[in-house]
């Protein structure tokens, strides 16, 4: 890449990221209020919970998963 290529589009990006901060303060209140809202009902559901249960028998079907792996692999050959 030559410099000015570069150069360029370090400015370009520079230009967007900044324009896009230009929010008002009430508009960035609204956002963040309606984000702690839903970050809220997130946390009081069930949805919480039926992962956690889900990854726990995950972690249950690994175990005997690798060991019955494992087993193939160095078992003895006849």
């Amino acid at each position: 890449m030559s410099l000015r290529f570069r150069s360029t589009t370090i400015v370009a990006l520079a230009t967007f990221l900044f324009s896009a901060q230009t929010a008002s303060a009430e508009d960035l209140t609204d956002r963040i209020a309606k984000l702690e809202a839903a970050a809220t009902a997130a946390q009081s559901s069930a949805d919480n919970a039926w992962v956690l249960i889900c990854s726990a028998l995950v972690l249950l079907m690994t175990v005997p998963g690798l060991a019955l792996f494992y087993g193939g692999w160095f078992g003895k050959r006849m």
